[in-house]
């Protein structure tokens, strides 16, 4: 403590105490104004970016069902060109195994076929009946 010329005594402690008060009083209603600036900040801002991650997102999604529809259309064809290529495969080792059989094939049927109706007018030329 500290005597002034009028005799009052001052508290050199007391004052630097409140002015760290005051000061710290300060700080901590700046920092709750920062706090409360950021809070309206990210609700005025955290909407557009919500919005902004949804249109990502749309993008994002419509490229994956493109690649998707690009795969599946590929996928597809390998499909069909497999299938046909199977059934050719499965066509020719049936007809080998018929052949090997010794049963008759479709074409081989319309052959004798043919040959039969040709002899049958060869025949019937033969006997002088009309064809």
């Amino acid at each position: 403590m500290t005597t002034l010329e009028n005799g009052n005594r001052k508290d050199n402690g007391g004052e630097r105490l409140e002015a760290l008060r005051e000061e710290l009083t300060e700080a901590g209603h700046t920092i709750w104004l920062a706090g409360l600036g950021a809070v309206k900040r990210v609700g005025e801002e955290g909407r557009g970016l919500f919005d902004s991650l949804v249109e990502r997102g749309r993008k994002v999604e419509k490229r994956q069902f493109k690649t998707i529809d690009r795969t599946l259309a590929q996928t597809t064809r390998r499909v069909r060109d497999l299938s046909g290529r199977v059934q050719s495969r499965v066509e020719v080792g049936v007809r080998d195994t018929l052949h090997r059989l010794g049963v008759a094939t479709r074409d081989d049927l319309q052959a004798l076929t043919g040959r039969l109706e040709a002899l049958d007018r060869k025949i019937s030329r033969a006997a002088g009946e009309p064809s």
